[in-house]
């Protein structure tokens, strides 16, 4: 059975092709370490990725934008320029 008759059994999700351009040396490292577990390039490098997203704290990120928020407006602010109303909706200005 192709993957393609599977799909439409089984309601696989769509995978969205994307180029990504490697230091040669990093890939070589990654061709590697695939080989050792037995998958293929790209499966290293989704597993890999999958993992690194998990580990994520979402306050962390959050905590980053809002600092970057801040030291938006402070820029602003600084050099005298009016600073651009939050673009999100719902939130009151603090």
């Amino acid at each position: 059975m192709t993957r393609a008759s599977l799909a439409t059994i089984v309601r696989m999700p769509e995978d969205v092709g994307y180029p990504l351009r490697l230091p040669a040396e990093l890939k070589a490292k990654l061709t590697v370490w695939a080989r050792h577990e037995r998958r293929s390039l790209n499966a290293q490098i989704v597993f890999l990725l999958e993992k690194a997203v998990d580990q994520v704290d979402p306050s962390v990120v959050v905590v980053e934008q809002r600092v970057a928020r801040r030291d938006a407006l402070q820029s602003e602010v600084a050099d005298g320029r009016r600073p651009r109303p939050s673009r999100r909706r719902g939130t009151r200005p603090q």
